[in-house]
């Protein structure tokens, strides 16, 4: 396939029929919260992901030739040896451990142990030469970077896409907040006491009429 291609994450198809939030998404959103120290808009969280996801994707196919290949569930692969994981963001890890597998319809296969760089350690098929999503060819599942797809462009076209789906999957775990359109960490939170309470009654009292939520938190310098 010529060098045409574009990488996964340069194309509107993907983010609109195929993403998925992954850990590692949630991960990126906890570590932009706590480096700003304040709410951030879905908007610059869906951003962020897209733009680390076509970094790492162009980052991948230099690893692959380097010190990496493409899991696919239908090749076999060796304890020791490093993969690269094109459903869990491009993320890569090592071969720890491979047993045998079973399945009634399938017969059998091999699964293999692999720990990814937050220690975290998932099985998955090898062995497996049957339809599979990951087993279309390895240009398909990559492709090749396309200097000509500007990040900016991509983002403005598939942001609705991912903040979406980013929104939905926030909603579901307690750890994250959301003030309107923004997400801030439940762990973050200031506590309050009954002093800040009695300031807000007596600040909203003082102006006479309602206040946002934004506008006591700055008074009262939380």
């Amino acid at each position: 396939m010529s060098g045409s291609v574009k990488l996964q994450s340069q194309t509107e198809a993907f983010w609109r029929d195929e993403y998925q939030v992954v850990d590692q998404d949630l991960d990126l959103v906890t570590s932009l919260i706590l480096d700003a120290g304040k709410p951030r808009s879905a908007d610059v969280l869906a951003a962020a992901i897209i733009m680390r996801r076509v970094k790492r994707e162009q980052q991948a196919l230099a690893q692959m030739a380097a010190r990496g290949e493409l899991y696919q569930p239908k090749s076999s692969y060796e304890a020791g040896q490093r993969l690269v994981f094109s459903a869990r963001g491009f993320a890569d890890g090592v071969v720890t451990d491979i047993r045998e597998g079973y399945n009634p319809k399938y017969g059998e296969f091999s699964v293999i142990k692999v720990r990814f760089e937050d220690d975290s350690e998932l099985e998955f098929a090898s062995g497996f030469a049957y339809e599979h999503a990951l087993n279309r060819p390895k240009e398909e599942l990559l492709g090749t970077s396309d200097e000509t797809v500007r990040v900016e462009d991509l983002v403005a076209a598939c942001l609705p896409y991912v903040r979406d789906r980013l929104s939905a999957a926030l909603e579901e775990h307690d750890e994250f907040l959301r003030f309107e359109d923004e997400w801030y960490l439940q762990g973050l939170l200031p506590e309050v006491d009954e002093g800040y309470l009695n300031l807000a009654e007596a600040l909203i009292y003082e102006r006479d009429q309602p206040l946002a939520v934004s506008e006591i938190l700055g008074a009262l310098d939380l």
